[in-house]
């Protein structure tokens, strides 16, 4: 699962319940008796405990995931630094946040670089 529209497509109840098992060390591999969206569930939570264990499709689904929300819900910004209000979620050079514009579309990319200043 790579896109937010497969994400979207899944049963919120049951990636919850993945999660949730996931959290249990002791939990093994759900089975084929579960769902999609409880294997990602799991399998999501498992490598997020994890962090040697993530591969490339985690990250990917996970970055996007994060970029919508912090595009299109501006709130967000402040209920994330309201969980942990003693780390610095904004970047101290300008240069931290302009690598991130090296995975968005062309057209993202170029309204953020007319905006932020920097030059293609």
């Amino acid at each position: 699962m790579r896109t937010l529209c497969d994400l979207a497509r899944l049963d919120e109840a049951q990636v919850v319940a993945g999660r949730r098992l996931a959290e249990n060390p002791n939990s093994r591999e759900p089975g084929r008796k579960h769902s999609r969206a409880f294997w990602h569930g799991w399998r999501s939570r498992r490598m997020e405990l994890s962090p040697d264990d993530r591969d490339e499709a985690h990250c990917e689904l996970y970055f996007r995931f994060w970029w919508w929300v912090l595009r299109h819900q501006p709130d967000s910004l402040r209920i994330v630094a309201g969980y942990a209000p003693d780390s610095d979620i904004a970047h101290s050079s300008v240069k931290v946040t302009e690598m991130y514009l090296d995975y968005v579309d062309p057209t993202t990319r170029q309204r953020a670089m007319r905006f932020g200043g920097r030059s293609a």
